[in-house]
């Protein structure tokens, strides 16, 4: 749940970006699916989104 924590604290910290991404992106509805549903975990999306914004990183 600490990922879960950031994620939220990132989404209204910068509620523009979260919107965009989040809410207005399609895929961001399934993907919030996905972790409600168990098929994703909250540290793999902050994965993906940690390599997407800073490069190199995770290898």
């Amino acid at each position: 749940m600490a990922w879960a924590q950031k994620l939220a604290g990132a989404f209204y910290h910068f509620p523009g970006i979260g919107y965009k991404v989040g809410v207005k992106r399609p895929c961001g509805a399934q993907i919030m699916g996905k972790i409600l549903c168990g098929e994703l975990q909250y540290g793999e999306i902050a994965g993906r989104a940690l390599k997407r914004l800073i490069p190199g990183f995770g290898g």
